[in-house]
């Protein structure tokens, strides 16, 4: 049989450790509040005059907290333009590439093409947005929206050439 527990000790911090039959874990202890800001050790300050004298002492520049630089109001308040455009980018590569199939006479690779350049165009911007392995090589600086853009259309184009090449060179 397992159990937690949890202990809020002082109003601010919580305890928790959990025991088992087989093992039991020690105690960790979390402390919400975090640390002092004067170092004096007291989390709470008693005088207005003094938190006013601390906050007009600390700098007043929103930062963006993936990485530490100033805020672009654009970029933070519209996320969805992004987003919104390389979907727009994403399904007109689609568009074209089931059109050349199906202009050519050859519906269903026009359908595979299409979806795998959707699949992978959609693929391209998560990896891109999530910021995963190997996106700040390629963004150094990093991502703006025509950067993302150009990616999702890389990538989009990419799937459309690898569907095309498969269906020359594996279609009997």
């Amino acid at each position: 049989m397992a159990a937690s527990s949890y202990l809020v000790a002082e109003g601010y911090k919580i305890i928790v450790s959990a025991q088992s039959s087989l093992a039991r874990s020690s105690s960790i202890e979390v402390n919400i509040l975090g640390d002092s800001i004067n170092g004096s050790g007291n989390d709470f300050q008693e005088d207005p005059e003094e938190e006013a004298e601390q906050s007009s002492s600390l700098p007043a520049t929103a930062e963006d907290p993936t990485n530490g630089s100033p805020e672009n109001d654009e970029a933070s308040t519209l996320p969805w333009r992004s987003w919104l455009f390389s979907l727009v980018v994403i399904i007109i590569v689609s568009v074209i590439a089931y059109q050349v199939g199906a202009t050519s006479g050859l519906v269903r690779w026009g359908i595979r093409w299409s979806l795998a350049s959707f699949i992978t165009g959609l693929f391209f911007y998560n990896y891109i947005v999530l910021d995963l392995p190997g996106v700040s090589l390629i963004y150094p600086n990093g991502v703006s929206r025509l950067g993302l853009v150009l990616g999702v259309l890389v990538g989009s184009l990419l799937a459309w050439l690898f569907a095309f090449l498969y269906q020359i060179f594996f279609d009997s």
